[in-house]
């Protein structure tokens, strides 16, 4: 703030913040704009939107779909707004939230006992079964993803044991991980998912390449095939498979890190913390 700024473009601001400190930086915030400095507050948080802005504007697709007054309008008719859908819909979706849970039973698929790493992680146990989707929630700093690399061999543990299938495994990598069918998406795309500077073609080629082996490379047909495929199913857009990553949104790049873990045969899947970071709504309603 040394340049004393009349105009203060935020974009995500507080996507890494826990809550404390998100009051934190909203506390200076108000205080600049008591002080005449306006800003624009991009972000996926409703809830902080709300809290902050005066005025409020929907973009969809690229295009603004509505503007009013914060006051004006209610949280669940703004998210009607940003995914396309009205509030009936919404209603019924919410209704049906129970008839989708499943109550798992049998031997787990995934199972972890006092998996840790000093320091880092205290020794935790999991169990995840076939078509179970498991929650790990908590704040930034609190072993989240510490937990999710450690599952998905992106680091070593010193304590503990893995059993996978009723086996018991050991993971020195993420590609050993991948050989028994378990693979991690990371927050970090750019550092850790895709590869910038590389087109979605060749990113996803490489992807499937990778699991398919190196000796029995994929024809140029094949390639084209799958890619388009890929895609097609994933929404990822633009469509054009020659567009280079670095280009992509947020939720578009993070597409492109899913098929070394979804082809066919893949049977668990490993998310770190925050797998919706800078990815929007209606991306995540239509993504499998």
């Amino acid at each position: 703030m040394a340049t004393r700024p009349r105009v203060l473009l935020l974009d995500e601001p507080t996507s890494s913040l826990d809550a404390a400190e998100v009051e934190q930086l909203f506390v200076v915030l108000r205080r600049l704009r008591d002080q005449g400095v306006a800003m624009v507050f991009a972000s996926h948080f409703l809830e902080q939107v709300l809290a902050l802005s005066d005025r409020l504007t929907v973009l969809r697709a690229g295009a603004k779909v509505a503007e009013f007054p914060a006051h004006q309008v209610e949280r669940s008719e703004l998210i009607a707004l940003m995914i396309g859908r009205d509030l009936q819909d919404l209603r019924r979706i919410g209704s049906l939230r129970q008839e989708h849970r499943t109550y798992p039973e049998g031997t787990p698929f995934y199972s972890t006992r006092g998996l840790g790493q000093q320091d880092v992680l205290a020794p935790t146990d999991l169990d995840l079964h076939r078509g179970e989707v498991v929650g790990i929630a908590g704040l930034r700093g609190s072993g989240r993803t510490e937990l999710a690399r450690l599952l998905a061999g992106g680091a070593r543990p010193d304590s503990g044991r893995t059993e996978v299938d009723g086996r018991e495994v050991s993971f020195s990598s993420p590609a050993a991980a991948l050989r028994h069918h378990i693979a991690m998406a990371s927050e970090d795309r750019l550092s850790e998912g895709v590869i910038a500077g590389l087109s979605i073609r060749e990113n996803i080629t490489l992807a499937l390449q990778s699991m398919r082996g190196w000796a029995r490379p994929l024809s140029r047909a094949e390639r084209e095939e799958l890619v388009a495929a890929y895609i097609d199913e994933l929404g990822i857009s633009p469509a054009d498979p020659a567009t280079l990553v670095d280009q992509l949104s947020g939720g578009n790049q993070q597409r492109c890190c899913w098929p070394a873990g979804w082809p066919p045969g893949r049977a668990w899947w490993c998310w770190t913390s925050r797998p919706r970071a800078s990815t929007s709504l209606p991306g995540w309603r239509s993504s499998p």
